[in-house]
């Protein structure tokens, strides 16, 4: 009876999670048929949507290999790795070590500093390609190639001695001197360079490395390259320093940084980057001057001071009311609706502070030169930590379409339109998985011209606000994306940008897509943001004309444009008002300022900015740059389980229980379609011993996966068996679903054979009201099975609770769990000792950890747990913990102390399997053993 019971209940779990070929891979990558094609130095791993982008960039990498070696100086000597895909849908890049080479095909918007190339996905391929060029470089130091040679995965010392500043800034360097375009050519690292310069607020030596300030991540990328660009100034514009420097770098001779730069450029970086510093700074101030000499900065008047990062604002269509998505370092971002009257203080507020000045004379009152802070009138808080964004309003001025990230097919980012009523303050989502970026209503409000980036694309989509249907207008491709539609007041136009032969230009077309057309003059500038006047016979816009982001006008009909603003930083994101005035995005050091500028005022005259002597103030002219000859890769074939990484890690697990430690052998390809890992520990008596093999297949829905072990310890009894599992998961924004089911067969040295069926549900949920984070869990877990001649029945239910702000946060966790299995019987309920790392937990579930107690502190057949921990932004979290058997007439088993506990998913495209470190401390508060202090230390993984 209870055999067939377990058969039964086993073969119906798996039957439905029977195996569907939708070929899943790990969360992030996409799901569908992967592909391969190789060329003589690369091999190209993509999904099917994403092969036309792939084998564009495949037909120049030989080239740009070739270009990028002779300018360097060096290879790397195997073919390297490069993964295509869209995880999060913006634009980005990397290069890990092997050498894998990660490409993002979403287009950037000329708003961001990369978005200033020829083509993306060739400045994207040479800035990821000059990395490994150069980071790749052996040392040439017989010693230290041998010890490099034993690390578990490819690394040379180049990559550890060379700063994040020259790292990045000198792959920005090659971008620029390969493609002609790109950063060192654009007119973004020139604004943030002077902006920072005139405020004194550029960083330091060691500032320029890190991440702190707004743009802090991005310095080393622009003041790196720019500090390059100074160097090779000095040098007379002799490119071979640079490849000197790397030789130095890596020589048999070991050297630091510091020491092989001095060697090349005659002192140390530091010292020279300070007489970088004050060149910028003297180049800004005579710049300054010249603007000055020309009539003087025209900013228009501030409207609202703020810092950090902002979404570009939009007024409503009375003027009375503007939205803008307003970001912070620390806190989540909120999209709020204020009052475009300058806000002033009430009569209450005015007699509150004539009586705090009347209590004490000798106060002084404040000096306000600037607004003050608008009230917010409305405001929409983050979900689940992903922000609105794009702000437009609707016709009535009732409601605004905004976009906001979602969590789509394998765990991937796709942002998605809704609209939000901001006085009712309720959120209606409008579409669904495709990727809108941004939305403008027409005037009759029953569509919206978007733009939708998908597969290294960015289109013109026409959107049914009440369906969300979305039907294609304009096609874009990877060399002319889109950004920035906008529908006329009568609705019969569109206007956008597009990237038309390196350049945004900006484009008309009829509101069904068809005539499109070039806009404006072709007089070298880069144009984008436009916006139709109230009228509809006009444009104001963000015009790069003279070397400096401005506002413009544009005459629709005749094309000619008139600058509105004459600025130093950077002028952009203009939202024009019926009234004729223009609020628009200031830059300075600490982000973005609101200003305003009436359009009756705009009588300047256009300003070029010449003299190469001012650079990098200054833009450099873009050159021809390199052409990449276009040569066909090999045959497009199946990713079949894609090339195979291995990594060797250390295991350990020690506790009151025992010590003991071991290696893990892991392996995975870029996708993790299919992982394994073998692993082995040996220590004292007590602790985990033993050795086990996973294999986890990805390549279906549902994973798969099978595992072989033999383990001693901790258990009391040598186990060895293996088991099957098959999983599926559904990931939600704010949710995620968990469900694996499985079959298990072995034997125990002293119980005989042990077979067992268990299934588990999980499921994790996440809200974030305002500034506060709360958080749920659920794990259920049940298992039938028979051991020896006793057949077993087991179930445990697992819950959290968390609240949060600010980075502190208290956490609930419970336990309650219930067998029918003898009490002191291999199946009855354990608590104590430390997790199995050579096994599935799941196949133990009667053992519940503890690792401050004895593997065997609390037996019984039904057991409960609770533990309350507080995360307060500290390295280790403070716990209380508390245990019993029911029943037992014992009282609770209660530990406190503090633990750093970690678990950090598998990365396979870096080979990092799934991750768990616990490394803990605590004092006993109970009998038998009261006030001992005990210490563990537990690392894991799964593949």
């Amino acid at each position: 009876m209870h055999q067939r019971r377990l058969l039964l209940t086993a073969a119906t779990a798996l039957a439905i999670l029977l195996p569907r070929p939708l070929h899943a891979q790990a969360p992030g990558f996409s799901a569908g048929r992967w592909k391969s094609v190789a060329t003589e130095h690369f091999l190209f791993l993509f999904p099917d949507d994403l092969s036309d982008w792939t084998l564009s960039v495949a037909r120049q990498m030989e080239a740009i290999h070739d270009a990028a070696q002779a300018l360097i100086g060096f290879a790397p000597e195997h073919r390297v790795t490069v993964l295509v895909d869209d995880p999060s849908n913006v634009s980005n890049g990397s290069m890990v070590s092997g050498p894998l080479l990660f490409l993002w095909p979403t287009p950037p918007s000329p708003r961001s500093h990369i978005g200033e190339n020829r083509s993306w996905p060739e400045v994207l391929a040479v800035h990821e390609f000059a990395h490994a060029a150069h980071l790749t470089r052996p040392s040439r130091n017989p010693g230290e190639r041998f010890f490099w040679s034993l690390l578990p995965i490819p690394l040379d010392p180049i990559i550890l001695r060379t700063p994040r500043w020259m790292r990045e800034g000198y792959a920005t360097y090659v971008e620029g001197r390969l493609t002609g375009s790109g950063r060192p050519h654009g007119v973004w690292r020139p604004a943030v360079l002077r902006t920072w310069a005139l405020e004194g607020q550029l960083p330091t030596y060691a500032a320029v490395n890190g991440s702190g300030g707004y743009y802090g991540g991005s310095m080393a990328y622009l003041v790196g390259s720019a500090f390059l660009d100074w160097l090779l100034e000095r040098e007379s514009g002799n490119e071979a320093v640079l490849p000197n420097l790397w030789r130095r770098l890596t020589a048999r001779q070991k050297r630091s940084f510091s020491s092989a730069f001095a060697g090349v450029f005659g002192a140390s970086p530091s010292e020279l980057y300070g007489l970088f510093t004050v060149a910028v700074t003297d180049r800004a101030l005579a710049l300054r001057d010249s603007v000055e000499a020309a009539g003087g900065v025209v900013g228009g008047d501030l409207f609202q001071r703020l810092s950090w990062s902002t979404g570009d604002p939009d007024l409503s269509p009375d003027g009375q009311h503007l939205a803008i998505a307003l970001r912070s370092r620390d806190q989540p971002s909120e999209l709020v609706v204020m009052s475009t009257a300058p806000d002033t203080l009430t009569d209450e507020q005015k007699r509150r502070r004539a009586g705090i000045f009347a209590a004490d004379p000798d106060d002084v009152e404040p000096v306000e030169r600037r607004p003050r802070p608008q009230k917010r009138l409305a405001v929409l808080h983050s979900s689940s930590g992903r922000g609105y964004s794009a702000p437009t309003f609707m016709p009535d001025g009732k409601s605004i379409l905004v976009v906001r990230g979602d969590v789509a097919g394998n765990a991937q980012t796709r942002p998605d339109l809704f609209q939000w009523r901001w006085e009712e303050g309720d959120v209606r989502r409008i579409t669904h998985g495709e990727a809108i970026r941004a939305a403008d209503p027409a005037p009759d409000g029953t569509w919206a011209a978007g733009l939708r980036c998908l597969q290294g694309r960015c289109d013109i989509v026409r959107i049914d606000l009440e369906s969300g249907a979305v039907e294609t207008l304009a096609q874009g491709d990877p060399l002319r994306p889109y950004y920035h539609p906008r529908v006329s007041p009568d609705g019969g136009t569109i206007v956008a940008s597009v990237q038309h032969l390196g350049r945004w230009r900006l484009v008309a077309m009829d509101a069904d897509g068809s005539n499109e057309r070039l806009l404006g003059p072709d007089d070298g500038a880069a144009r984008f943001d436009a916006e139709f006047l109230p009228e509809g016979d006009s444009l104001v816009l963000t015009s790069t004309r003279g070397g400096i982001h401005n506002l413009e006008s544009m005459d629709v009909a005749t094309e000619t444009v008139r600058p509105i603003t004459r600025v130093l930083g950077a002028a952009v994101a203009p939202a024009p008002s019926p009234d004729g005035t223009v609020f628009f995005l200031s830059l300075h050091s600490r982000g973005w300022d609101i200003r305003a500028r009436a359009l009756d005022d705009a009588g300047l005259e256009p300003m070029a900015l010449i003299g190469g002597e001012l650079s990098p103030v200054i833009p450099i002219p873009a050159e021809h740059g390199e052409t990449f000859a276009l040569e066909e890769p090999g045959p497009v074939q199946g990713y079949g389980i894609g090339p195979q990484f291995k990594l060797l890690l250390p295991l350990g697990d020690a506790s009151v229980a025992g010590q003991s430690a071991g290696l893990a052998l892991n392996g995975t390809d870029p996708i993790g379609k299919l992982a394994w890992q073998l692993q082995g520990m040996y220590g004292s008596a007590d602790a985990w011993r033993g050795g086990s093999l996973h294999v986890l297949w990805r390549g279906s829905r549902p994973w798969l996966h099978a595992q072989g072990f033999f383990v001693q310890g901790q258990l009391g009894d040598e186990y060895a068996g293996g088991a099957v599992t098959a999983e599926l998961r559904q990931y939600r924004l704010g949710a995620a679903h968990r469900i694996w089911a499985g079959l298990s067969a072995g034997r125990l040295d002293a119980n005989g054979r042990r077979i067992l069926g268990f299934g588990n549900y999980e499921l994790r949920l996440l809200q974030t009201p305002g500034d506060w984070t709360t958080s749920q869990s659920l794990i259920l877990h049940g298992s039938v099975g028979r051991t020896g001649d006793l057949d077993w029945l087991r179930w445990r239910a697992t819950g959290s609770l968390g609240v949060g702000k600010l980075g502190r946060s208290l956490r609930l966790f419970g336990t309650l769990a219930g067998t029918d299995a003898p009490v002191r019987s291999f199946e009855g309920l354990v608590v104590g000792g430390t997790e199995p790392p050579l096994l599935d937990p799941a196949l133990i579930s009667q053992r519940l950890a503890m690792p401050a107690l004895e593997p065997d502190a609390i037996l019984g057949d039904r057991v409960w747990t609770v533990r309350a921990e507080l995360a307060a932004g500290l390295p280790v979290t403070p716990f209380f913990w508390a245990g019993d058997a029911m029943d037992d007439g014992r009282e609770w088993y209660r530990v406190a102390g503090i633990e750093v506990a970690e678990t950090i998913a598998g990365i396979p495209y870096v080979r990092l399997p799934h991750v768990r470190f616990r490394l803990g401390l605590a004092r006993t508060l109970s009998d038998p053993v009261r006030n001992a202090w005990r210490a563990w230390v537990t690392l894991g993984y799964r593949p």
